[in-house]
């Protein structure tokens, strides 16, 4: 089988077994999100790329997603990090590349993996937060993947933890994908290094001088 993880950021796709053992290094290429078609095109490239890249029969495609995924119907209903609403991606996968594709939350698939080949195999609760473009949840509970009533059980990223704060690309202000992921990481490292001034040390070392007040 194909495993693909699909962000805002990149697109990562690694053959792997039953077992769930990687087989080859994986593809890794950014993600277009400029509009649904883009993204759609870019995807599908990078998989066309990987098929011919690792030559081994694959048998199938494990898509995950960022954003909230109704598994049944194949469809990514919407996603704050990707052009997606409403977007039958199962199906429009399964056209393009010929064979059949599982699709399901990134998250939700990487707390399943974890419980059921990784390093929560065996236990019967498991919670998982993922941290990466945005902040994403995933509950394994009594045995089995709980999406909930919307699909989006387990993810936190979109909880308000400040109000009136930042504004987060879902229209609301304060969630915390805006103060604890990756992206927000990289943001408040680029404010304290642009609030901060620089003097070169001895032999030429940069030092971080005091912060101006």
């Amino acid at each position: 089988m194909l495993g693909v993880d699909a962000g805002g950021t990149k697109v990562t796709v690694g053959p792997v077994d039953a077992q769930g053992r990687l087989l080859a290094e994986p593809l890794t290429q950014p993600s277009q999100t400029r509009d649904a078609a883009s993204f759609l095109a870019g995807l599908t490239a990078t998989l066309t790329a990987a098929l011919a890249r690792f030559e081994m029969p694959i048998g199938g495609v494990g898509m995950a997603c960022a954003g909230t995924v109704d598994p049944v119907r194949g469809v990514v209903v919407t996603s704050p990090n990707l052009p997606l609403v409403e977007v039958p991606l199962r199906d429009l996968l399964e056209k393009a590349l010929g064979m059949k594709v599982v699709l399901e939350n990134d998250a939700n698939a990487a707390v399943l993996a974890e419980a059921t080949a990784g390093i929560a195999a065996g236990l019967r609760h498991v919670v998982m937060l993922t941290l990466g473009t945005g902040v994403g949840g995933g509950l394994y509970l009594d045995g089995r993947l709980y999406r909930g009533v919307g699909g989006g059980a387990g993810e936190l990223g979109h909880a308000i933890v400040l109000v009136d704060g930042e504004l987060c690309r879902c229209g609301s202000r304060g969630c915390l994908e805006m103060y604890a992921s990756g992206n927000a990481l990289a943001r408040a490292g680029a404010r304290r290094a642009a609030s901060s001034r620089w003097t070169h040390g001895p032999g030429g070392r940069v030092d971080p001088g005091v912060s101006p007040r």
